[in-house]
């Protein structure tokens, strides 16, 4: 799954949630594990660079995801659980 996809299900499911990214394309771990806005802008802008000189290979189906998204390849969504679910 995309990224952008993990936002989408996880606003339907739980609100309280953050999306930690653990793997960039092209760069490596993330550690500590932050959120996309939270590390070294290089590094983002490496991993986008990157992106954008292969997206020619990727999937016409990837065509409306953002270079930032498809730059995340690796996450950890840490959410609380509803006290009141039934499982």
């Amino acid at each position: 799954m995309l990224v952008n996809t993990y936002r989408q299900v996880r606003m339907e499911v739980t609100p309280d949630h953050v999306i930690l990214v653990t793997r960039l394309a092209d760069d490596g771990d993330i550690d500590p594990h932050l959120p996309y806005d939270q590390f070294d802008s290089v590094r983002r802008k490496r991993s986008i660079d990157y992106v954008g000189s292969v997206r020619s290979k990727f999937r016409k189906s990837l065509g409306a995801s953002s270079d930032e998204d498809l730059s995340v390849a690796e996450v950890v969504l840490v959410a609380r659980s509803d006290q009141d679910a039934p499982w």
